[in-house]
C-alpha cells in the first residue's frame, strides 16, 4: 500500500510540474569494465514543493514527509516476480541494482539503474533488455509508461 501511494504521489508530482532530468553516466576502466548509471533526477520537483501540493489535494496521502532510501538487487526482484525464467541471461541481472532516494525533508528525488559491467557490450544488452526489468517493478514500470526511460531503448553508444 505504501509503495502504491508513493507511486501515485510521484506520478502526480511529475505530471504537475515536469521538473526532471535524465542523467546517464558511463565510467570505463582501462580493462574494459566499468559502471553505467541511468538516473532520473527529480530534485527540482522536490524543491518546488510539488509533494506538499499533492498532499493537500489527497486525503489518502499521509501527513508524514515522504522518505524512501532503498537499494534493490535486480536479480532478486526478478526472481521474486517469477520473471527470471523469461530471461535469456538470468545471471546477468546480478550485476544490476536499482537505487531510490526520495526525501521530502532533504528535497532529493533520484531513481537510478546501475550496471557494473565487465565488458562495454553489456551496456548495450542492458539498455535493450531494460523493459523486462521495468515490467517487474511497479515504480520502474510507472516511469517507463510515462516515457522517462525512453532513451534507454535508443542507445547512442557504439561499443568497439
Amino acid at each position: 500500500m505504501k509503495k502504491t501511494l508513493m507511486m501515485v504521489v510521484v506520478t502526480i508530482s511529475i505530471l504537475a510540474t515536469s521538473c526532471i532530468s535524465i542523467i546517464e553516466k558511463l565510467t570505463l576502466n582501462t580493462d574494459g569494465s566499468g559502471t553505467y548509471t541511468y538516473m532520473i533526477d527529480m530534485t527540482a520537483l522536490m524543491e518546488s514543493g510539488a509533494l506538499g501540493q499533492a498532499r493537500q489535494m489527497s486525503d489518502e496521502m499521509p501527513e508524514d514527509a515522504l522518505e524512501v532510501d532503498t537499494i534493490i538487487a535486480a536479480y532478486d526482484m526478478l526472481k521474486e516476480q517469477g520473471s527470471l525464467d523469461d530471461m535469456d541471461k538470468p545471471e546477468f541481472w546480478k550485476k544490476v541494482k536499482l537505487v531510490s532516494k526520495i526525501s521530502e525533508s532533504e528535497q532529493i528525488g533520484e531513481i537510478s539503474f546501475i550496471l557494473d559491467f565487465e565488458d562495454i557490450n553489456e551496456v548495450d544488452y542492458f539498455t535493450k533488455n531494460m523493459g523486462k526489468l521495468l515490467e517487474s517493478d511497479e515504480t520502474a514500470g510507472m516511469l517507463s509508461s510515462m516515457g522517462l526511460t525512453g532513451s534507454m531503448t535508443s542507445n547512442p553508444f557504439a561499443y568497439k
